[in-house]
């Protein structure tokens, strides 16, 4: 079911809190690498933990993997208010195409919310339980 909506603000304050996420992290630097999947395969999400291997720590990353027409968007609440505080999108680009990892100094052990979605225009569909993992 499409909707649509009129910020993205929305999709953060719909979904659902899900601690720990589904997908097992992998090891990136000092820190986790979470990886969780988007509309069946279509895209990822990412958030790094800690900075290491030339990545940023506390950041996030959107991957789409199919030529669908749609992107794929990740969103990041710092302080699990309902308010996003970064978003990362592959919106615009070809499928195969995964933004840059956008990071940000959070505090050490801060719980944060993530979750994700397809998105065309305002347009967002298939958004992903919220994730709890710790900056």
């Amino acid at each position: 079911m499409k909707r649509l909506v009129k910020g993205l603000l929305a999709t953060a304050v719909a979904s659902v809190v899900v601690v720990g996420g589904l997908s097992a992290p992998a090891q990136a630097g000092s820190g986790l690498l979470y990886r969780w999947e988007v509309a069946g395969g279509a895209g990822y999400i990412y958030f790094n933990q800690d900075p290491g291997d030339g990545l940023p720590g506390d950041s996030i990353q959107a991957c789409d993997d199919a030529s669908d027409g749609w992107g794929v968007i990740v969103y990041l609440d710092t302080n699990r208010d309902g308010v996003t505080d970064r978003t990362a999108t592959t919106q615009g680009h070809p499928n195969g195409y995964c933004t840059g990892f956008k990071g940000g100094n959070i505090a050490e052990n801060q719980s944060v919310w993530v979750h994700g979605a397809m998105i065309d225009g305002n347009l967002v569909e298939d958004v992903t339980p919220t994730y709890e993992v710790k900056a």
